[in-house]
């Protein structure tokens, strides 16, 4: 499953490259696909709708039990002079999450994953925030910010998993750690829009 993550995240970089010139698009909240990260939104199990991964006769994945697909999703914001930057925003893919074991540890274990990716995406938006002059401008800094987080990302996802490892003590540590690293970085934390 991890190099699925991991294609699915250059991809998602290359579409980002894609729309470089494009509108504000609208953001999903939630559908049958897709959950933007929130904190007051947790995973469920039926949340995870995808089938489990065959390869070499077994299930693969990180844990083998379950797998957890999430992502950036680049959408384009005006800045305060009406220029469309890119913002990344961090999505849960249902239909590329499974499971076939339902215990609640398991359960926390994924959605810290998520959490993990919120991390690295906040991690982004404050280093596109602090492009300057041309640089503002240019696409590929953007590219090049997006490639190496979401790298430095999937090294922290394989290093969780690697201390982990169904170990209650451990997960409690990283999640303590993961959630004070989100927090400071509430600034840069995606505020959802106000109904019209």
């Amino acid at each position: 499953m991890t190099k699925i993550k991991i294609n699915l995240e250059f991809c998602l970089i290359f579409c980002f490259l894609m729309a470089i010139e494009s509108f504000a698009q609208e953001i999903v909240l939630e559908n049958d696909s897709l959950i933007l990260w929130n904190a007051n939104r947790q995973l469920t199990w039926s949340d995870f709708t995808g089938e489990p991964i065959k390869a070499y006769g077994k299930v693969s994945g990180i844990h083998q039990a379950a797998a957890s697909a999430t992502g950036p999703i680049f959408v384009h914001r005006p800045d305060v002079d009406g220029n469309m930057i890119p913002y990344p925003l961090t999505y849960f893919y249902k239909n590329l999450s499974w499971t076939i074991a339902k215990d609640s540890l398991l359960l926390e274990h994924e959605q810290l994953h998520f959490d993990i990716k919120e991390l690295c995406v906040r991690q982004m938006r404050k280093e596109f925030d602090s492009l300057k002059g041309e640089d503002y401008y240019d696409s590929k800094k953007y590219s090049e910010i997006s490639a190496r987080v979401l790298e430095e990302c999937s090294q922290t996802q394989k290093k969780y998993d690697k201390e982990v490892s169904f170990n209650k003590i451990k997960q409690n540590e990283w999640k303590q750690f993961i959630h004070e690293e989100i927090e400071k970085l509430k600034q840069y934390e995606f505020k959802t829009p106000a109904p019209r």
